[in-house]
């Protein structure tokens, strides 16, 4: 019969005491220029800009063309009901099959 070896226990080292950290260092600050206002110089209106370019609305304003038909609206919702359909048909059969 094997005997095992005596346990022996250590205790952990004591923990250190907290310090406070050093200062940060103080952040680098650029001396201030003194610079002159930059001019303030009117810009002219582009040609072409003004009341008299801006058009009118279009009488009947209508929302933009995206290109979707209804009747493939239709069909792609036709469709996506019978995939949920069959999926609920499926899943019904398997639970059927499972508690069999």
């Amino acid at each position: 019969m094997h005997q095992r070896p005596p346990v022996v226990h250590h205790a952990p080292p004591a923990p250190e005491a907290p310090r406070t950290p050093g200062a940060p260092p103080a952040p680098h600050v650029p001396k201030a220029r003194h610079a002159a206002p930059a001019p303030v110089v009117p810009h002219p209106e582009p040609r072409g800009v003004g009341r008299a370019a801006v058009s009118p609305p279009p009488a009947a304003a209508h929302l933009a063309d995206t290109g979707a038909d209804p009747a493939l609206l239709g069909a792609a919702s036709g469709a996506a009901v019978g995939l949920v359909l069959g999926g609920g048909v499926l899943y019904r059969r398997g639970r059927a099959m499972a508690g069999a």
